[in-house]
């Protein structure tokens, strides 16, 4: 099992574990229940291994001003990104 499904699959627990449900145990929507599990429109954000920004353009979609720092170690995708 790789470092980053290991590393997923804590999260998710940390998730599970800490959700607001209305009566039963589901991640509905990891990004909304993101939203709530942070509990507020400014978060700081680091997204270590952003990649084409995927994840970062969920955060922007999610929160009203996200403070992101987004790091990348390809040359190649971080030009993309920096674009």
């Amino acid at each position: 099992m790789s470092f980053f499904i290991r590393v997923r699959d804590k999260l998710l627990l940390l998730l599970l574990l800490r959700i607001k449900t209305s009566g039963y145990y589901a991640v509905r929507s990891l990004p909304n229940d993101l939203k709530v599990l942070v509990g507020k429109e400014d978060p700081f954000i680091v997204d270590g291994g952003a990649n084409f920004g995927d994840t970062t353009q969920t955060f922007l979609a999610q929160f009203r001003q996200p403070t992101i720092y987004a790091f990348e170690a390809n040359k190649e995708v971080t030009q993309l990104l920096e674009k």
